[in-house]
């Protein structure tokens, strides 16, 4: 299984939760990607970002996500 192919069919989540996974992936795009292609037309996806304090604590994190990218980002 890979994010990028996920094993489940076109719109069939009701609601979906990445909570601390954006911060950590170069290219986000690919993997909003195939949550938008699972997701139910009206169904929820709920991110969660840390916040800039503990975003730069960890130096495996490549992408600082303020409410303005977040809101930007596909």
């Amino acid at each position: 299984m890979t994010a990028h192919s996920l094993p489940f069919c076109d719109g069939s989540i009701d609601v979906g939760i990445m909570d601390n996974v954006l911060e950590y992936i170069s290219e986000p795009g690919p993997l909003l990607a195939e949550a938008h292609r699972l997701l139910k037309p009206d169904a929820t996806l709920f991110v969660g970002v840390p916040g800039e304090k503990g975003c730069h604590a960890d130096t495996d994190h490549k992408i600082f996500y303020n409410e303005e990218r977040l809101i930007r980002c596909h």
